[in-house]
């Protein structure tokens, strides 16, 4: 398995740790991921939004079971958007890449033709990926729209999501495993808390 991790789906009982994600995120990393420095209680009525929508987002964790990169991918009919925050500390280790790679899988295997992608024009790391990813940009004044078109579901590609998932599921698991390791010889009450982690 990656040394990062593998993306894994968020759930409605993650909100808070998708909060605490976003809010460690200092004004120009929120620049870039929502186009403009938000405030906290905009990040809190965001995250609320989108796990009462059901939309689909995945994680990376570390060890600590702290979301480190986070992708929100948003579909409606044959069309997709993908937005995506790594957290200082753990860019350039290919969090972002992953990321974008699992949200193009699912959107294969939902049918969706076009993926999208909104980034400003200084975001440089972000441009980067596009390119390398397949993305076709173009720009939009202070933006740029980044699309990539992608190939049908097939049964190979189901198989192959039907197995991420799996690994993602086992990844999360034995980080649960070796925390609740952790706290136990360090003595820490959480240690009951962090077993109501597994999957």
């Amino acid at each position: 398995m990656s040394s990062i991790g593998l993306p894994r789906r968020v759930h409605a009982q993650d909100e808070q740790r998708l909060l605490c994600h976003f809010l460690q995120l200092d004004s120009n990393d929120r620049r870039y991921r929502f186009g403009s420095p938000v405030s906290d209680g905009k990040l809190q009525d965001y995250v609320q939004m989108i796990v009462l929508q059901d939309d689909t987002l995945f994680a990376v964790e570390d060890t600590n079971l702290h979301f480190i990169g986070v992708a929100h991918l948003s579909m409606e009919a044959e069309h997709a958007h993908i937005g995506v925050s790594v957290l200082q500390g753990w860019r350039g280790k290919g969090v972002a890449k992953s990321l974008v790679r699992r949200c193009l899988q699912r959107a294969r295997n939902a049918d969706v033709k076009v993926v999208h992608m909104t980034r400003l024009m200084d975001n440089r790391p972000m441009a980067v990926l596009e390119k390398k990813l397949g993305f076709v940009t173009y720009s939009t004044g202070a933006e740029t729209e980044a699309e990539k078109t992608i190939s049908g579901l097939t049964l190979c590609s189901l198989i192959a999501e039907g197995l991420d998932n799996w690994l993602a599921v086992i990844d999360h698991n034995h980080k649960v495993q070796n925390l609740v390791i952790r706290q136990c010889c360090e003595g820490s009450a959480s240690a009951t808390e962090a077993t109501g982690q597994l999957r």
